[in-house]
């Protein structure tokens, strides 16, 4: 028996990707594989065969305060004791974007799972603006600048690529819990943590849905160079809606009406209870889900739960696991100045087998990922990336 701890602590992204690993312990000790998660750095956190160390939690629980680890900070000396005590270390990058990373570990950890990796990791070797890839792109093409830029960027050296591998992204969280009382719960009292449920229920995309499009989302994100993107979205949203009278382009009303972004901004910041907003994306078409601090987030698997056309911006750049993004297959992509928007909106409302079409794969590629074979192929997944080096 192999035993495995995990460094984590109460955050919500580190919830989803505890979530398969409470779900399948039992699978995975039928394994050969112990795992057990841990919220503290004590003696028996080293008492094991591997030590997985998330990323935020770790930065969190260790109090490190600068962006780029040093030698004399407590992340790098927690690994190097870790690295003494432990024969193989996994640093278990849970940052939101695919480009943050904390390549300066390398050298200290013998493996470094991201639920997210560019697919040509030499593009790891540049330093974008913000931080981001996308970030970088507003920056250049539309003059977006932040009052304080981020700063963290530590290249990956070609020496140590093939540490760097893919974990598994946030969609095999309990996406059905987010964002209410039970999620918070959990976050507040981790040991009493129920196990995952992911008996969820899936919308028929060929059910009557009279709401052509529905979005909601925080729009002032702190630095410009990211909140640019959703608010440019809304802006070229707003134009299509005005000129074309979709129906209902923010949700709980599901009359003709014109918007201003002004409105829809108002609209998107006003709490609405989750039972209403869960029975609005049961009766929409077209769901549209912008990148926040990374590419994906809750409501793309939102979108393939409720029977939605997930539209989304080009993900081309990136690789996750389990792989649900196809373009034009699973999700219909936007480029990132959102060019093509109007045109993708005729498309997608006025093609109804079109629609249906790309919402059913995308529910059929989520239901698989979360079914009992998903769950298998999760746990073959878990014990190859985490195998035993030494």
């Amino acid at each position: 028996m192999k035993v495995i701890n995990v460094l984590a602590d109460r955050d919500s992204i580190a919830n989803y990707a505890l979530a398969p690993l409470i779900y399948n312990k039992k699978a995975l000790f039928d394994m050969g594989y112990d795992v057990r998660i841990k919220y503290k750095v004590n003696d028996s956190l080293f008492e094991c065969d591997t030590l997985c160390v998330m990323s935020k939690p770790a930065i969190r629980i260790l109090k490190e305060k600068s962006r780029i680890f040093n030698l004399e900070g407590p992340v790098l000396s927690f690994l190097l004791q870790a690295r003494e005590m432990v024969g193989n270390v996994i640093w278990m990058d849970d940052s939101d974007s695919t480009s943050v990373t904390h390549f300066e570990v390398l050298p200290y950890v013998e493996k470094y799972l991201k639920k997210q990796l560019f697919k040509d990791k030499s593009l790891y070797r540049k330093d974008y603006y913000g931080g981001r890839i996308f970030s970088d792109y507003y920056h250049e093409h539309f003059n977006v600048n932040d009052v304080d830029v981020f700063q963290q960027h530590y290249p990956l050296e070609k020496e140590y690529e093939e540490k760097v591998d893919l974990s598994w992204n946030i969609g095999l969280g309990n996406i059905h819990e987010s964002f209410t009382l039970k999620s918070y719960l959990k976050r507040i009292f981790p040991f009493a943590s129920s196990k995952p449920n992911y008996n969820q229920k899936f919308v028929n995309p060929n059910d009557k849905k009279p709401i052509d499009l529905y979005i909601r989302t925080s729009a002032n994100l702190a630095r410009p160079s990211v909140a640019f993107h959703r608010q440019e979205l809304l802006r070229k949203l707003t134009d299509y809606q005005n000129n074309h009278k979709i129906i209902s382009m923010v949700g709980s009303n599901v009359k003709n009406s014109n918007h201003s972004l002004d409105s829809l901004l108002e609209s998107n910041s006003k709490r609405i209870p989750t039972k209403k907003i869960r029975k609005i994306m049961e009766m929409t078409k077209v769901m549209p889900s912008p990148f926040g601090w990374g590419e994906l987030g809750v409501r793309d698997y939102e979108a393939f739960k409720y029977g939605a056309l997930l539209l989304k911006p080009d993900m081309s750049h990136m690789e996750t696991w389990p792989n649900l993004f196809i373009p034009e297959k699973t999700f219909v992509p936007l480029n990132w100045s959102f060019s093509d928007l109007a045109e993708k909106m005729e498309k997608v409302l006025s093609d109804e087998t079109y629609r249906i079409d790309i919402s059913i794969a995308g529910q059929d590629v989520y239901k698989a990922s979360i079914s009992e074979e998903g769950m298998n192929d999760f746990c073959n997944w878990f014990t190859q990336k985490i195998e035993i080096v030494h």
